[in-house]
């Protein structure tokens, strides 16, 4: 198995990792307004039940648009239509950050959805395409080990953002975070 430590190892490991960076990237944003959902509600001037549906028609719009929008881009070349999800997911952080009203943010967050369903889609057979043979279950474990730690890790350093510096700093962040994986991954 190619190692991590020589250069060969780290050139093949390195957009495996960046992938698992995204993949804690896009679960983090799923659930992210759970953590801010208080904050969200007070400055929308709505209630916090009617402010759930940001996760609620977001994981509908993951769930049901994950086949249709995969089989439409499945013409596309995985590489380039990573990053273009990438651009997607990122000008949904930008508008859900400035959003001034519920409508405007739930469209921001409709946009990430998009790009989410698709991501999950293309994310795995990248990895087993760019893994040598012997590690190709390493490198899906290593990806779900990125999704995994958004709950844990990415969810609750996006609250605590939140709860420091406006909730709408914290989607700014996950969108400036978003904007450094996809440039990694563009460049390897």
């Amino acid at each position: 198995m190619t190692s991590v430590k020589t250069p060969e190892g780290r050139r093949l490991w390195a957009p495996v990792l960046a992938l698992a960076l995204a993949a804690f990237i896009f679960v983090t944003t799923e659930v992210l307004p759970i953590g801010l959902l208080p904050a969200i509600a007070a400055d929308l001037g709505e209630t916090e039940a009617f402010t759930g549906l940001l996760v609620t028609v977001y994981a509908w719009a993951v769930a049901l648009l994950s086949l249709p929008l995969t089989a439409c881009t499945a013409r596309f070349e995985r590489r380039r239509l990573l990053l273009c999800l990438f651009g997607i997911f990122i000008a949904g952080h930008i508008v859900s950050a400035l959003s001034t009203n519920f409508v405007a943010l739930m469209l921001g967050r409709l946009c990430i959805a998009n790009a989410h369903a698709v991501f999950w889609s293309i994310a795995s057979p990248i990895v087993v395409r760019i893994t040598p043979p012997e590690a190709k279950a390493k490198g899906l474990a290593v990806v779900i080990v990125g999704s995994s730690l958004a709950t844990v890790l990415g969810v609750p350093l996006g609250t605590i953002v939140g709860q420091h510096f406006g909730w709408r700093a914290a989607f700014a962040l996950i969108g400036a975070a978003a904007a450094c994986v996809g440039l990694v991954l563009w460049r390897l």
